[in-house]
């Protein structure tokens, strides 16, 4: 008997520490579970999103958290969180699925410094805190792209194929290109001052 229970006490810590793993995560009803992830600063996110209203947004420690607000939130427990990492590449994807698209805002904050690359077909897209790399498609909606230090960039390029897209710096990038595909795109720099930095900003 004392030889069963001591098998059994072990198979019982092994999978207590698989369901702690965050390697890859899913989780759904945000309101009630909420998500939130270690992730390290520097490190390259890949945002996988549905259509909707989407706001990203930096923030100062190795945290990843997805809130949902709106009418709908209480609503929306089918909107599905999915995080998979991988180490060896030092990055990550999340994916974004589910739930209802109307009065909803998904809001997902991550490492101020984390390389940003972010696929959405439709819908609403802003961007602001966030000062890695940033690569960014958008295939019909408004995007905003607000850069909290200009300095760090020295190349913005800016594109649009259906409506809006705007990107708004404090100083004027080495390099700046904005163009439109039967929509608009918008660069906005506050100054004449260069901005010389490592950093990039594609957003189509």
């Amino acid at each position: 008997m004392r030889r069963s229970a001591v098998i059994l006490l072990g198979c019982l810590t092994l999978l207590v520490a698989v369901g702690l793993s965050d390697s890859e995560l899913r989780v759904a009803d945000l309101q009630n579970h909420p998500f939130l992830v270690d992730f390290p600063s520097g490190s390259k996110l890949r945002l996988h999103l549905r259509s909707g209203e989407f706001r990203i947004r930096g923030r100062n420690d190795d945290k990843i958290a997805v809130h949902l607000a709106g009418r709908n939130a209480d609503r929306a427990r089918e909107l599905t969180v999915r995080f998979k990492r991988s180490e060896s590449a030092n990055q990550a994807d999340l994916r974004v699925f589910g739930g209802p698209k109307n009065n909803l805002q998904v809001t997902i904050e991550i490492p101020s410094s984390a390389m940003l690359f972010v696929r959405m077909s439709a819908g609403d897209l802003a961007v602001e805190g966030v000062s890695g790399d940033k690569d960014i498609e958008l295939h019909a909606g408004e995007l905003n792209i607000s850069v909290g230090d200009a300095r760090d960039y020295g190349r913005v390029d800016a594109s649009v194929t259906r409506n809006m897209a705007r990107v708004s710096t404090r100083c004027t990038p080495t390099s700046a290109l904005a163009t439109s595909r039967s929509g608009k795109a918008v660069y906005r720099a506050g100054g004449l001052t260069p901005c010389p930095a490592p950093h990039t900003i594609r957003a189509a």
